[in-house]
């Protein structure tokens, strides 16, 4: 399995969607607790200006694992998306409506027997800064290669913010997909 995010791309689009939004949630009288709730509504220039910034950083984020793919195997193989937001026919209160769906960290839920199970992007167990502060990169690049493993990183926090202990246990992600049938176990 090849992962490969858009990194800084995908963060700025948070960053300015949230500066974006807050302005936009004051003129529209939208109250939330937390500011990372701001939103809009979709139409809004707001709205549209972050699914387009979405979209940049999902296809950076995807030719990156493609190229990584291909280089590695030769292969482009198929390619799941997490942290993005998908515009899609979705039924709610019995009609059909044209809503985007984010899904932060998850992959959807795909029918029984698809090929493809939730395998990765199980959700985090520690924060990007939690990780940084707990972990040793050096302990944690040690880690990967007695288990085979090599990685190469522009940045020691980047090995930090990616290691196995940074994940929720994939195993338990799975059995609590199953016993709250949002997917059943192959």
């Amino acid at each position: 399995m090849i992962h490969c995010g858009s990194r800084g791309l995908g963060h700025q689009v948070e960053t300015d969607t949230l500066v974006a939004m807050e302005k936009a949630r004051k003129r529209d009288n939208i109250n939330i607790n937390d500011r990372q709730m701001a939103c809009t509504k979709i139409y809004f220039q707001e709205g549209q200006d972050y699914l387009k910034g979405m979209a940049a950083a999902a296809n950076y984020a995807w030719v990156n694992r493609s190229s990584m793919t291909f280089l590695k195997t030769g292969l482009c193989k198929d390619v799941v998306s997490h942290n993005i937001a998908n515009v899609g026919e979705h039924f709610v209160d019995g009609k059909q409506k044209t809503l985007p769906v984010h899904r932060k960290g998850s992959t959807r839920a795909f029918p029984p027997h698809h090929p493809l199970i939730p395998v990765d992007y199980q959700g985090r167990a520690l924060s990007p800064a939690k990780s940084r502060r707990n972990l040793d990169y050096t302990e944690v690049l040690s880690a990967l290669k007695e288990k085979g493993i090599s990685i190469r990183v522009a940045s020691p926090k980047l090995v930090m913010e990616e290691a196995p202990e940074s994940y929720k246990n994939v195993t338990d992600v799975v059995d609590t997909c199953h016993m709250e049938a949002l997917a059943k176990r192959p």
